[in-house]
């Protein structure tokens, strides 16, 4: 598998601000709260999508038989 330049660089970084913060999540998801919250931009919050409701609803359908 090919080494992605990109994707190393960010999982240095994801690394290092885990990093500060001793890889405590509830730290690090707080930093990242804030940091959102200061933003100029609107962060949007999609529902989320039950994929198994959806199945039931594969499985049930016509047209998939």
């Amino acid at each position: 598998m090919r080494n992605d330049p990109i994707i190393e660089e960010l999982h240095k970084i994801r690394e290092e601000h885990a990093a500060e913060f001793d890889f405590d999540l509830n730290k690090i998801y707080q930093d990242l709260k804030s940091k959102e919250k200061s933003m100029k931009f609107k962060i949007l919050d999609l529902p989320t999508i039950n994929h198994a409701d959806r199945m039931v609803i594969a499985e049930d359908s016509t047209e998939y038989h």
